[in-house]
């Protein structure tokens, strides 16, 4: 496992919509207030469009989680994704820190020291990383996209206090239980009509967002 190049870190420093001094990063998006962000691992389409917009919006240093050997091997496959979407800007690459770990493994792939330093450096948390697959069962999506988001809460609800932004799917709304339905169906009653998921996608989606409901009501950003 790499290890988690050190920075020097400012204390937060919060600018409106301005962005602020450092910025973590696991890929995925919100508002821009913010002192350290964690963009989650996925470098999907989404993922990178997420993370070009934060070094651009934002003079953070951006933390990536990303399946890779060493910090080298990540920070390739970091800038490959971004030059394959046209989004790689050598002139903000400098804030862009590629850590490796597993977002389907506990503590995210990463050490204890290394999981505490994290919770401890960063203030925001974008996390968008899921497996999409629509043939599969819910069982192969347990591992990053329900585990996985109870790491990420893990790692937002410990150290310094942080918001964090979970991009999520329409595909947590069921159809309308039959033609014939009529009025309108508020986004709450229509959550929770999770007998009707059809798609193992779908299902582990529905309980990474019930576990990020229950950190809300919890008390947390």
């Amino acid at each position: 496992m790499g290890r988690i190049p050190s920075h020097r870190h400012s204390r937060s420093r919060r600018r409106g919509h301005s962005g602020c001094e450092h910025c973590a990063a696991f890929p995925n998006a919100g508002g821009y207030a913010c002192g350290e962000h964690i963009l989650d691992r996925g470098f999907r389409i989404s993922g990178c469009f997420l993370l070009a917009e934060l070094l651009n919006r934002t003079q953070a240093t951006v933390y990536c989680l990303v399946r890779s050997s060493t910090n080298e091997d990540g920070m390739a496959r970091i800038r490959a994704k971004l030059k394959s979407y046209d989004l790689w800007d050598a002139a903000t690459s400098a804030r862009i820190v590629a850590v490796p770990g597993d977002l389907s493994k506990p503590l995210l792939g990463l050490s204890v020291k290394q999981f505490e330093m994290m919770a401890d450096v960063v203030d925001a948390v974008y996390h968008s990383a899921a497996i999409v697959h629509r043939r599969l069962f819910v069982r192969p999506y347990q591992g990053c996209n329900v585990l996985g988001t109870q790491e990420i809460i893990r790692m937002a609800c410990r150290g310094r206090r942080k918001v964090l932004h979970h991009i999520s799917t329409i595909s947590v709304f069921p159809p309308l239980l039959d033609a014939d339905e009529v009025g309108p169906v508020t986004e709450d009653a229509l959550f929770e009509r999770w007998q009707n998921l059809s798609t193992g996608y779908a299902q582990s989606k529905w309980v990474a967002e019930k576990l990020c409901g229950w950190r809300v009501l919890a008390g947390s950003p």
